[in-house]
C-alpha cells in the first residue's frame, strides 16, 4: 500500500486517516535523496578542536600503532608494579 503523507516539524501527518489492525506496525518510507540537505564538512579537525582545548599543553604525539601502545602500557604496568 502507498500512502501519502506530510513530513512537519519531524512528524510524518498521513493526508488520510489510516486505521491499521494494530496500534504498533514497522513501516518504510522513501524520501528522495533531493528532499535532504547536504551536511556540511566540520569547519576544524578534531585535532584542532582537542588542541585549542588543551593549550599550552597541546603537542603533536608521534605515530603509532597497537603493538607499539601496548608495549608502553606494559612497561608503565611494570614500572608501577615490579615485575
Amino acid at each position: 500500500m502507498q500512502i501519502e503523507t506530510i513530513f512537519k516539524d519531524g512528524v510524518l501527518i498521513p493526508l488520510q486517516p489510516l486505521k491499521l489492525k494494530t496500534k504498533r506496525v514497522k513501516i518504510k518510507i522513501f524520501v528522495s535523496d533531493d528532499e535532504f540537505e547536504k551536511a556540511e564538512a566540520p569547519k576544524t579537525k578534531l585535532r584542532d578542536r582537542i588542541d585549542a582545548i588543551l593549550g599550552e599543553y597541546a603537542h603533536p604525539r608521534p605515530a603509532s600503532n597497537s603493538n607499539h601502545d601496548k608495549a608502553v602500557w606494559h612497561s608503565h604496568i611494570e614500572e608501577k608494579y615490579g615485575k
